[in-house]
């Protein structure tokens, strides 16, 4: 998936789950987009000596710019944080 056409279903996507949904926070599910985050970070997961498959990551529904780490191995992205960033790279460092 082109990084453009990643941008786009992220967006689309969160706006689709923000009509559904008014005052909680959802987590974003595609396959698509999951598979290429997992493309981006399983080698830096590797590199940092974890287990990718360990290692879960979970689309926010959340425009602000955030991502975090939570009980170790629980990589939480913002939908805003992955519609601003102009590259993937700027997303892995």
């Amino acid at each position: 998936m082109t990084f453009r056409l990643f941008k786009t279903a992220l967006a689309a996507i969160a706006a689709v789950a923000c009509a559904a949904t008014t005052s909680a926070q959802s987590l974003i599910r595609d396959a698509e987009i999951e598979t290429t985050l997992r493309e981006w970070t399983d080698p830096i997961l590797d590199v940092a000596g974890l287990k990718p498959q360990d290692v879960g990551l979970y689309i926010i529904n959340d425009p602000s710019l955030n991502a975090f780490v939570a009980n170790g191995q629980r990589i939480h992205l913002h939908t805003g944080l992955l519609i601003v960033v102009d590259t993937p790279e700027q997303l892995k460092v």
